[in-house]
């Protein structure tokens, strides 16, 4: 029998259909997820909560992503959004962000740029076709001045420790400083440390230590000392060095290894460094032996097996492989998978003296060997698991607390420097509360053994965090690393049967699922249509409530658009107000006049051009909302610039401050609201200008063709320049001389157009009751303009123009062209030959 649908299962499926559409909708603005991962990697970690929630002003991120980017980035794009979303929410409103495709607009693909947000190349299957896509996927976080960008995020694995260490590094005053102590044989910071020093260096100043050279102590701005594998003994002034380092609260990082090694010569030597009774009075030395373990690293070894040479994978116990990290410890809490190599063990001992309380940080398994004093680390040496019977050892540990000094009662050595005079000063006997960390092994941080991003620089990273007291970033960084190894003790059986499992199961299960919802649907009787749809309804419309609010709350400041409506063609008024002067321009007609006591006519080329600077100034993101901060911008009272700009009947108000660190950008503040915003240009420059800069400079304009006569009074002399046709005539007190048209055009063209170089608006008529020469301009429409000129100094002449409001200065060289007698004006004959 043949189904009809009815008008009220009709409704009922558009209803349905429209609900799904608005859950959508709500889905791209909020979100939500169960994290089931074991560290909750997709979760927003406490430390960035606590980071992103001690902001005391406005972060801005502005997100720098193409629309539609194809598989697997369009994950990661959703997965920015989502993470971001979580940062604003836990910023207590200090936390901005923005979504911007800069891919089709000329001008946000230029902002992106100017951020160091760089175009990447992916690939895109388009039209049964592989090709490349040029896409944007990088942010640029801005807080004050400050800039830091992640210019490309191709994979999101460690999104959130690169946020909340962006975020600490702009809100951070300056980086504290870590230090590595130089010489004794110990590897060179900038080739061998290089991956380490690069890690380091986003977080933390990272400076050599010498104290081979002169008297001085560590400086006080160094948080933290790393000592890695030492090769020579030290010193008794270094020690003295490190030891009163530790005594003012210092903390210090011990790389070191008692045994050299090298793997590919299968030998190795014991080194001898005179450490024992000075690190055994802070609690700690490292043995001096070589430990093997049995769950050894797989390296690659070369055997001769008749005419060939074989390559073979093998255990190296040498390059134990950490399998028992501590994980109560932030230091190394969440890590797995490290190697050292070529490790010493660590024993630990109670001082004497101070307070000191020692964690273990990671241990070898149980199977080991110990070897002192002879070693065999050939690779290709058999052992028996049976032979490993050297039980666990420590290979790093943490100690804190109040250590006691080891020149107690002792004089202060001779510095290593000969030239160096010992200094006179007070030992210190006990330390500040004071870290350290000690790892028997210094190999694990140099270039060919450390790994970019592994557990090695992890846990060094994290070392290095903990000595310096800063914890925040432990836990996400530890997290992000964590390696989940299959069990390599599982068996072949159990392999097969988890493939079948995961092969099967989903099939089986959405079956299962189906059947029970078929089954309740078939026994279930219809209810009343008019209650389903009206139920519907409602959760239509609250749906569709949800969503308006949602979109309502939108946190984002709307930024790409101008901070002000400033159309250069309606402006009728503009205000210029800074500490020193107050300036009004006034539209009259075509022309702009500079108020004041009297309407001098004004520069309308400058006001266009800052007119021009007012309409292309965008927002771009708010920096700061805090009235403390203003003068930081220069947007304050003290030092911005109040615009006043009227426009259709309507006034707007603005204060211009200071251009940003990158020049392509200045910062702005509209006058009535709190926020400061980061804008493109540099306008203020435009409107801080004299009010001498303001007013019209012309002193003449005049079409050179149109000038008909010319007549230069001089005290002894009048001459008189006429135009017949296109000829002119020239006559000295009424006396007709034979003047020359090039010569004469000489004086028009100069006459046509001049600048003034100064106003001299202070001037009487007694200044010019005697003038040197007077030039009176007629022209063929009738009119006349008259100047007269008064010399002023050697170099400049005062002027007074007929009907002019102000009076001029010009230069000698200008006048001299216009004052011209008879003898000028005459062509000059060319010399003979």
């Amino acid at each position: 029998m043949k189904k009809t649908w009815s008008i009220s299962n009709i409704s009922t499926l558009l209803i349905v259909a429209a609900i799904l559409v608005v859950v959508n909708l709500i889905g791209m603005k909020l979100f939500a997820r169960a994290d089931l991962t074991e560290q909750s990697i997709y979760t927003l970690s406490d430390a960035s909560r606590r980071v992103v929630g001690d902001l005391t002003d406005r972060l801005t991120v502005k997100a720098y992503f193409t629309k539609d980017l194809p598989a697997p980035y369009n994950a990661n794009s959703r997965y920015v959004r989502d993470i971001l979303e979580d940062y604003r929410a836990y910023g207590n409103g200090n936390f901005y962000y923005e979504f911007v495709d800069p891919s089709d607009e000329e001008q946000l693909e230029k902002e992106a740029q100017q951020y160091r947000v760089q175009p990447a190349q992916v690939n895109v299957m388009e039209k049964d076709a592989l090709q490349l896509k040029r896409v944007y996927m990088g942010l640029v976080l801005i807080y004050g001045a400050k800039h830091e960008t992640i210019p490309l995020i191709q994979s999101v694995e460690n999104f959130e420790y690169e946020m909340t260490s962006t975020i600490k590094r702009l809100v951070a005053e300056k980086l504290p400083k870590v230090g590595f102590l130089t010489g004794y044989g110990s590897p060179d910071l900038q080739q061998d440390l290089r991956t380490v020093a690069g890690g380091l260096a986003k977080h933390f100043q990272v400076v050599p230590i010498s104290t081979s050279s002169g008297a001085e102590l560590i400086p006080d701005d160094v948080n933290v000392l790393c000592i890695v594998q030492p090769e020579e003994p030290f010193d008794d002034w270094t020690k003295f060095v490190v030891d009163q380092f530790i005594m003012r609260g210092g903390s210090v990082g011990w790389f070191v290894n008692k045994t050299q090694g090298d793997a590919s010569s299968s030998q190795a030597t014991a080194m001898q460094l005179d450490l024992d009774d000075w690190t055994r009075r802070y609690g700690f030395t490292v043995a001096n032996n070589l430990v093997l373990d049995a769950n050894g690293a797989m390296i690659n070894i070369q055997r001769q097996q008749g005419m060939f040479l074989m390559t073979n994978l093998v255990r190296y116990p040498a390059f134990p492989e950490i399998a028992n990290y501590n994980d109560k410890s932030p230091i190394s809490k969440g890590l797995s998978g490290g190697t050292l190599f070529f490790p010493s063990s660590i024993d630990t001992v109670t001082p004497f003296e101070g307070s000191v309380e020692i964690t273990p940080l990671m241990n070898s398994t149980e199977y080991t060997i110990v070897q002192v004093g002879q070693f065999d680390i050939a690779p290709d040496t058999r052992r028996d698991r049976t032979q490993f019977t050297g039980g666990q050892k420590m290979f790093a540990a943490s100690l804190q607390g109040r250590f006691p000094s080891y020149f107690k009662g002792k004089s202060v050595p001779v510095p290593v420097d000969s030239m160096a005079m010992t200094p006179t000063m007070n030992i210190l006997t006990e330390s500040a509360a004071s870290r350290m960390v000690v790892v028997g092994d210094g190999n694990f941080l140099q270039g060919q053994y450390m790994q970019q991003g592994g557990p090695n620089l992890v846990f060094l990273l994290n070392a290095i965090d903990w000595l310096s007291q800063d914890t925040d970033l432990l836990a996400i960084r530890s997290r992000d690393a964590a390696v989940r190894p299959l069990d390599p003790n599982i068996s072949d059986d159990t392999k097969q049967r988890v493939k079948l499992a995961n092969l099967i199961g989903p099939p089986v299960l959405v079956l299962l699922v189906g059947f029970v919802r078929w089954n309740r649907r078939r026994n279930r009787k219809e209810g009343d249509a008019m209650n389903r749809s009206a139920l519907l309804i409602g959760v239509l419309l609250a749906l569709v409530a949800v969503y308006w609010f949602v979109n309502k709350s939108e946190p984002v400041a709307q930024t790409n658009v101008p901070l002000i409506i400033a159309d250069s063609a309606s402006v009728s008024y503009v205000k210029i107000a800074t500490v020193a002067d107050t300036i009004e321009l006034r539209k009259e007609g075509d022309g702009w006049k500079v108020g004041g006591l009297k309407p001098y006519p004004a520069n309308t080329q400058n006001i266009g051009r800052a007119l021009q600077k007012l309409e292309e100034m965008t927002r771009k993101a708010i920096v700061t909302d805090k009235a403390e901060r203003y003068s930081d911008f220069e947007v304050d009272d003290a030092k911005g610039v109040l615009v006043v700009v009227a426009s259709g009947g309507k006034e707007q108000s603005v204060v211009l401050g200071k251009p940003s660190p990158s020049m392509q950008t200045s910062y702005a503040r509209i006058a009535d609201e709190d926020e400061v915003w980061e804008v493109g240009g540099n306008p203020a420059s435009a409107f801080r200008r004299p009010k001498a800069d303001w007013r019209d400079k012309t002193l003449t304009s005049l079409p050179m063709d149109s000038i008909q006569k010319v007549t230069l009074t001089f005290p002894d002399e009048q001459i008189v320049l006429t135009k017949m046709d296109t000829s002119w005539s020239g006559a000295s007190n009424g006396k007709p001389f034979p003047a020359a048209k090039s010569q004469i055009e000489r004086v028009t063209r100069m006459l046509s157009k001049i600048n003034t170089i100064e106003f001299a608006d202070t001037l009487t008529d007694a200044t010019f009751a005697n003038p040197v020469c007077t030039v009176l301009a007629q022209m063929s429409d009738g009119s006349s303009t008259e100047l007269k000129l008064v010399k002023r100094d050697d170099k400049q002449y005062f002027v007074r123009k007929s009907g002019a409001l102000s009076d001029f200065v010009i230069y000698n060289s200008t006048a001299d062209v216009l004052m011209k007698r008879p003898g000028d004006l005459v062509d000059k004959p060319k010399p003979a030959g």
